[in-house]
């Protein structure tokens, strides 16, 4: 009877065994397909990337020239209000002159 217990333990363990082999198999193919992968496909990614970045670059410095642009259009709108302004300021300041003439002086006492 004990024979039979150390066959069945021993059988068991042949069986997970095997099945520890397979998934050991399994994974060694995969760890296979893996390098093979980043053999072949990484010289297309790094080219891939190369764009990328070339795109972003460009798109950067679009960016950066319609800020610019931008910029002066708003330095230049600034500066054309604050002539504006300072010429409203002094044709406001020649009429208030021009209505301090017209008042009559104050009378004396």
């Amino acid at each position: 009877m004990h024979a039979m217990a150390d066959r069945e333990i021993l059988e068991r363990l042949d069986a997970h065994m095997e099945r520890g082999n397979q998934l050991m198999d399994r994974v060694e193919e995969q760890m296979r397909l893996t390098r093979e992968f980043h053999r072949v496909e990484l010289p297309e990614h790094r080219e891939f990337m190369r764009q990328m970045i070339l795109r972003v670059e460009r798109i950067g410095r679009d960016q950066w020239r319609e800020l610019s642009r931008l910029n002066d259009e708003l330095e230049r709108q600034g500066v054309e209000g604050r002539e504006e302004s300072h010429a409203q300021r002094n044709a406001l300041l020649k009429v208030l002159d021009r209505l301090d003439r017209l008042d009559p002086p104050p009378a004396a006492a």
